[in-house]
């Protein structure tokens, strides 16, 4: 019995002593949260990248208004919004995700209102939600605008966010999407109307 006491004792402190596996059960505890830190740095990687190639964008097809060119081109908000999307670089499926609103005031005076609010986006169980369109965006709203026209250019990226939003807290609407947005405020050059 004593033999049996010993024998034990010497195993257990055997044991103890061994640490071979040690570093690859710490690895295994560590790897998940820091393959989740890092995946979600990249994600916040994208976005900001986004949201400044969607400012860039954004301010040069701004300018075109601006100066009158798209006016005398007869440019159309589809036009408006190709030509945004050209110039955003890694926008994927962008004229399908991107919502454009160019508002300009008949007052001559930049007003609190001339951008209305955003309607309210759709929900599951909500009449007329399509879970097939991914994500559910308003319509554009385009005014054409004249010389001398004070002007609000919004446009919003829905960007499909990779990782759940459980575990960035990315997520800015329903479906797992941030909506990356840009605005530029100016009033037009003095030019001639029509095209």
């Amino acid at each position: 019995m004593l033999k049996l006491a010993h024998y034990i004792r010497a195993k257990a402190r055997q044991y103890r002593k061994k640490e071979d596996g040690a570093t690859a059960v710490e690895f295994a505890i560590l790897i998940i949260p820091f393959c989740m830190l890092l995946f979600s740095v990249l994600e916040l990687g994208i976005v900001f990248f986004l949201g400044a190639s969607l400012n860039y964008a954004l301010s040069e097809t701004a300018r075109d208004v601006r100066t009158g060119v798209f006016q005398k081109s007869c440019g159309t908000p589809a036009n408006f919004k190709t030509e945004v999307c050209n110039k955003m670089s890694g926008g994927s499926k962008c004229t399908t995700r991107m919502r454009i609103d160019v508002k300009t005031s008949g007052s001559g005076r930049f007003e609190p209102d001339m951008l209305a609010d955003l309607p309210v986006e759709k929900k599951p169980g909500d009449p007329g939600y399509d879970a097939d369109v991914e994500p559910p965006i308003a319509a554009d709203d385009y005014d054409v605008t004249a010389g001398r026209a004070p002007v609000i250019v919004r446009a919003q990226y829905h960007y499909k966010l990779t990782l759940p939003s459980a575990l960035t807290r990315l997520n800015t609407t329903t479906g797992n999407v941030r909506v990356i947005e840009a605005i530029t405020a100016f009033r037009n050059e003095p030019f001639p109307s029509g095209c």
